[in-house]
C-alpha cells in the first residue's frame, strides 16, 4: 500500500513538473519576427502587440497608422493582454511597376486586461517591392502594413462570418 503511494505521488510529481516546463516554452513568450510573406507579418504584428513589444509592432508599418506617434499607438494597447489572429487566403494580390500589394481578411481575437474578450474583423493591405531600392542588390524580402480596416464585432461566429467579405472593396 505504502509503495502504490509513492508511485502515485511521482506520478502526480512529474506531471506538475512537465506542466511547467511546458509553461515555460508558451510560444506567446517568443518574438516571431518573419515578415517574408504576408500572413507571417501578421504573425508577427501581433506576436509583437501580444509581448508589448509596441516598438517592433509599429515599425511593421509603411506609414504609421493614423499617422500616430509611437506613443499614440501604444496607448491604443493600453487594455490589450494578447492578441491572436487568424489569416485567410490572401483576396487579391496585384502587381505591377515594382510592387506587389496582397489583401487579407483577418480575424483578431483580443484578451483584455480585466479579463474580457474582443473579436475584430476585416482586412489588411500589405505591400513590399519586388526591385531593388536605392544601392540594395537584391529587393527587400520584406513586406510591410499598408493599411488596415478592422472593426470589432459580437462573436467569433460574426468575425468568421466577416472574412468572406472583408476585402472585397480593397
Amino acid at each position: 500500500m505504502r509503495r502504490s503511494w509513492l508511485v502515485l505521488a511521482l506520478f502526480v510529481l512529474s506531471l506538475l513538473l512537465a506542466g511547467a516546463v511546458g509553461a515555460q516554452q508558451d510560444p506567446n513568450t517568443y518574438p516571431f519576427t518573419i515578415t517574408t510573406d504576408p500572413a507571417s507579418l501578421i504573425g508577427s504584428y501581433y506576436n509583437a502587440i501580444t509581448l508589448h513589444d509596441y516598438g517592433r509592432a509599429y515599425s511593421y508599418w509603411e506609414t504609421p497608422p493614423n499617422n500616430q506617434t509611437l506613443a499614440q499607438f501604444t496607448a491604443g494597447f493600453a487594455d490589450t493582454l494578447s492578441a491572436t489572429a487568424l489569416v485567410g487566403v490572401p483576396y487579391a494580390t496585384d502587381a505591377g511597376a515594382g510592387n506587389v500589394y496582397a489583401a487579407l481578411p483577418t480575424v483578431v481575437l483580443v484578451q483584455r486586461t480585466n479579463g474580457t474578450q474582443a473579436y475584430y474583423a476585416g482586412c489588411f493591405v500589405v505591400h513590399k517591392t519586388n526591385v531593388p531600392v536605392g544601392d540594395a542588390a537584391e529587393p527587400d524580402p520584406n513586406w510591410r502594413l499598408r493599411s488596415a480596416n478592422l472593426v470589432p464585432v459580437t462573436t467569433a461566429y460574426a468575425a468568421l462570418a466577416r472574412m468572406a467579405t472583408a476585402c472585397q472593396n480593397a
